[in-house]
């Protein structure tokens, strides 16, 4: 049975957890960068996944300096991505920078782990900002896709999205 409020015959909107985009995307990254911290025997695991997320944060920049150049309405959008990929690498850098050893086995596979299910989270950002209507999952999806190489996108109308996330697409396959 449907629910339909007083003096209004649309259905009842579903409780909200009153975050915008931007939150969700923050809260994203910074849930991939828990996952950094399974173990402290690992820390040097997780030094080495964190340069990578402030290589990644840094590649970033490109397709922000295009949005200004272009001027295709994508700046606030990298510049936020920027902000929250850089921020949270540098923190997590500082957690770790001290931890110094040789790799060993172990080390590779959950290096491996860890670098193909964070960096995804930190590429979707700024396609989950720039599309309203992009659910986690796929913007997920088509981060994972890109860093693969494999092709596939669940997105449609590439030709209406700005130039700097269709150069930001194009970069996570070369970055992948």
């Amino acid at each position: 049975e449907k629910n339909y409020p007083e003096n209004n015959s649309t259905p009842a909107q579903k409780p909200t957890l009153g975050l915008n985009k931007s939150s969700l995307a923050a809260l994203m990254g910074l849930g991939s960068m828990m996952l950094l911290f399974i173990s402290n025997a690992q820390q040097y695991t997780n030094n080495i996944v964190v340069k990578m997320i402030l290589v990644f944060g840094f590649a970033m920049l490109v397709p922000l300096f295009w949005s200004v150049w272009m001027n295709d309405g994508a700046q606030t959008v990298f510049g936020k991505s920027v902000l929250i990929t850089v921020g949270g690498g540098l923190i997590l850098w500082l957690s770790t920078f001290g931890y110094k050893r040789e790799l060993q086995t172990k080390d590779g596979f959950l290096l491996v782990v860890l670098v193909w299910s964070v960096l995804p989270a930190f590429a979707m950002i700024p396609l989950i900002l720039v599309l309203p209507d992009l659910s986690v999952s796929k913007a997920y999806f088509e981060a994972v896709s890109g860093l693969t190489a494999t092709g596939g996108t669940v997105l449609s109308g590439l030709d209406a999205l700005p130039t700097s996330v269709n150069l930001w697409r194009g970069g996570i396959v070369w970055l992948g």
